[in-house]
């Protein structure tokens, strides 16, 4: 890891002051960086290298698989990094953000942390967007981390061969004291029930033991069995049964540790294997509101009170919140006033104002954006976006003909860019702007976002409860269990394990 630190700091090494900006633009990935274009194309490269390994990993086939492409950020510095994620005083070194218009990525050019690398929290989390978007199936959540822990540590180390599988140093203090969560209870889903009381495995854990079961001789195709009859709906404590006794595995597991003799794979690779690289020039106001364009969200989401949360505290901290929203608004809206002739200031003020409800606002700046690119298709989804919002405050005889019309623009916006999820997701949402089950285009609409922005909660539990209420019970199961699995508690993720139990009940199975 310390060789593997010390090439990415000449890798992308470069002045701090560095105000030009450029994309790299390849098969899955916008990557925008300041600095040397050549560092930034190598790194693009390796990210496409990095996809390609975990093709091979999972054995999937993307042949035909839509792509929505993932935005990577990199910028100065960890610090600029927690900056930006508005958490100065933790730990993060790089973070990934699923979002309804396709996933970001943030992570630092340089970092002074020999182990814990940006690059590292970028292929940890790459994974998890990888097994999500092309095999979104119900994965135990130690397994989801443990493979995204083997994944992480890829390197560079020889010219032609990316690695698979080098030991996860950054979890050694984790694991120092050997497991501290039993191989049984991580096999046989007690540590569902664990999780609740605040107790399960640690990363260190998921980690060797998924390391041990892919690199094994002797348990060789066991964990793929395993994993295959949770899919075919065995319950884990009978899945687990194809490891024979779990004490025996729990030795061997504990050995593996204190061994400390980890394989790993090197992997070919060829050099055109990275495909097309589109190399440009951010324009000034692309520049400027990069950070902006990260932030959208933590200054346009208001919070909503805690259970326990004395009304006077909520109430500073939404009005400090709205102060926060109005500031950000008001920058974006100078970028875009000081850059009139370029449409990102004016897409962005638009999708900001869509995300706070100003309908009238967001209209505005999408026709802004319209008057310099007519066909601009971001813009017409945020026009038709505003247009629904609006929608809903007009009697029947004026909405339906406004929701109407903001179908069409939507239409023409998914012409634009099949690939692009908002316009199919606001064209399910506009029957309910009307008062309306979603029609066969809307319902097909839906499952389209599912499949391009899997990663994103909201759209996967729309369609789990369309299909509910239209009887689509093992349907909704599929779409469910990942996200009920997911290692991520949230709200969604419990609301998600809740619909599957009532799924399963319904069904006689789990």
């Amino acid at each position: 890891m310390r060789v593997l630190l010390a090439a990415i700091l000449v890798l992308f090494a470069s002045p701090a002051c560095a105000a030009t900006w450029h994309e790299a633009e390849t098969t899955h990935f916008k990557i925008v960086s300041a600095g040397d274009e050549k560092s930034l194309r190598q790194f693009a490269e390796r990210l496409e290298y990095f996809h390609t390994l975990l093709r091979l990993a999972t054995g999937v086939s993307e042949t035909g698989r839509p792509v929505v492409k993932v935005r990577v950020f990199l910028v100065n510095s960890i610090g600029d990094v927690k900056r930006l994620i508005g958490a100065p005083g933790s730990d993060i070194a790089g973070y990934y953000s699923p979002r309804e218009d396709g996933a970001i990525a943030v992570v630092p050019r340089t970092t002074g942390d020999g182990i814990f690398t940006g690059q590292l929290v970028l292929f940890h989390e790459y994974s998890h967007h990888y097994m999500l978007q092309y095999t979104p199936v119900a994965y135990p959540s130690w397994y989801v981390e443990g493979f995204a822990e083997i994944a992480s540590t890829a390197s560079f180390e020889r010219k032609g061969f990316i690695t698979f599988g080098k030991a996860a140093s950054h979890r050694q203090y984790e694991l120092d004291a050997g497991l501290s969560y039993p191989v049984a209870k991580m096999l046989d889903g007690t540590y569902l029930k664990d999780r609740a009381k605040g107790r399960g495995w640690s990363y260190g854990d998921a980690w060797v033991l998924t390391h041990y079961l892919t690199f094994s001789d002797t348990r060789r195709g066991q964990l793929r069995a395993y994993l295959n009859a949770i899919n075919q709906g065995k319950k884990m404590s009978d899945a687990a049964q194809v490891f024979g006794d779990l004490g025996n595995l729990q030795r061997e597991v504990s050995v593996y540790l204190s061994g400390r003799s980890f394989s790993y794979r090197a992997v070919p690779i060829k050099e055109d294997l990275a495909g097309p690289i589109a190399m440009r020039t951010l324009g000034a106001a692309e520049s400027a509101l990069i950070d902006m364009q990260i932030e959208i969200e933590r200054h346009t989401i208001l919070p909503t009170k805690g259970d326990d949360e004395a009304q006077d505290v909520f109430d500073k901290r939404l009005t400090a919140a709205k102060q926060d929203r109005d500031a950000y608004l008001a920058k974006v809206e100078a970028v875009a006033n000081r850059f009139p002739g370029e449409t990102a200031g004016w897409l962005l003020l638009a999708d900001a104002r869509c995300a706070v409800e100003d309908y009238a606002a967001c209209t505005t700046a999408a026709d802004r954006a319209l008057a310099i690119a007519p066909a601009n298709e971001r813009a017409l989804v945020r026009k038709a976006q505003a247009m629904i919002g609006a929608a809903h405050d007009l009697p029947p005889a004026q909405r339906d003909p406004q929701v109407k019309a903001a179908q069409t623009m939507l239409t023409k916006a998914n012409a634009a860019d099949p690939n692009d999820p908002l316009a199919l997701l606001w064209l399910y949402k506009s029957y309910g702007a009307m008062g309306k089950s979603a029609d066969d285009d809307g319902f097909v609409a839906l499952m389209t976002v599912v499949q391009l922005i899997p990663q994103e909660d909201g759209p996967r539990l729309m369609l789990a409860q369309e299909l509910i209420r239209h009887g689509g019970l093992r349907d909704a199961r599929i779409i469910l269990r990942p996200l009920a699995y997911s290692p991520h508690e949230s709200s969604a993720s419990r609301l998600a394990r809740t619909l599957l139990d009532q799924v399963e009940a319904a069904l006689g199975v789990g």
